[in-house]
């Protein structure tokens, strides 16, 4: 399942907002009717979507069931898959998709597995824990898309107006330089950042975010999550910095709960950079052994 691509999908991301559900399918039969979960919204409804079409259609019975007549929409390229496993794999938003279909798709296809590529958040943790094991999530370094659901971005936001309403440098300064300057060759956060808001509009700034509610429940990524640490980076005459070396860790979701500002946060995104990261990874897996 691809990414953002279309303005459809632009609306999609944009229905970031949490639905209560109770599918067993996500909670398991011990907690349906005692409690209920939340996910996101776009990504349900997207999962939905695609579970009603393939269920409606007939397509997986016809595939894995050796038998071309049990589709109800013609199948150009169909080929005999039983005895095949089943494997839903997406990326960006289309991996927070498919998070939420592979579960609705073990109802009928008990094996049924998912590879997620920089899968946004799109569950309550109670959801988590329940679908976990049947999935594996592949988070590549600063990547921004991972950590962002509704209540990091509301700490991002909060935090970036109590510093501006502090800053003594200019921005547009600190919009050139980024998070990775050496700040202490400025003379510390002193130089940096007043003891008080820097003006009554600042003050103001700063007192909505100390009133400012509670921010929303933590989202998780509805699998296990293998974090590509960058290990080493090489400086190049055309691009500057470039990632040259990538190490596999085991991570938690709660890893994940704050945002990263960096120059890398977005080139990390990238499917290209995860394909990279990978060949490193496999490439130097296969020389140990």
């Amino acid at each position: 399942i691809r990414g953002t691509s279309s303005l459809h999908d632009v609306l999609t991301d944009i229905a970031a907002n949490c639905v209560e559900i109770s599918d067993p399918a996500l909670l398991g039969q011990k907690l349906v009717g005692k409690r209920t979960g939340l996910v996101h919204k776009g990504a349900w409804e997207a999962a939905q979507n695609i579970d009603s079409q393939l269920t409606s259609k007939g397509i997986l019975k016809a595939l894995f069931g050796n038998d071309k007549k049990l589709a109800q929409v013609p199948l150009l390229h169909w080929q005999n898959c039983a005895g095949f496993g089943l494997m839903v794999t997406g990326h960006s938003l289309g991996a927070g998709t498919a998070c939420l279909l592979a579960p609705l798709l073990r109802k009928s296809f008990s094996g049924a597995r998912g590879i997620l590529y920089a899968p946004v958040p799109v569950c309550s943790a109670n959801i988590s824990d329940h679908i976990a094991p049947g999935s594996l999530s592949m988070i590549l370094g600063d990547d921004i898309v991972p950590r962002l659901s509704l209540r990091n971005l509301i700490l991002a936001r909060d935090l970036i107006l109590a510093l501006l309403a502090r800053d003594l440098m200019k921005k547009a300064f600190l919009a050139f330089v980024g998070s990775e300057f050496d700040w202490e060759t400025l003379g510390g956060a002193q130089r940096v950042l007043a003891k008080d808001p820097i003006s009554p509009l600042a003050s103001n700034v700063n007192r909505r975010v100390r009133e400012a509610g509670k921010p929303y429940s933590r989202f998780h990524h509805g699998s296990r999550v293998c974090y590509m640490r960058v290990t080493h980076v090489r400086h190049t005459w055309l691009s500057g910095k470039e990632d040259f070396a990538w190490r596999p860790e085991w991570a938690t979701c709660d890893d994940f709960q704050e945002i990263v500002v960096s120059r890398s946060c977005l080139a990390h995104h990238k499917l290209d950079a995860h394909i990279r990261a990978l060949n490193h990874i496999v490439a130097a897996q296969g020389k140990r052994t």
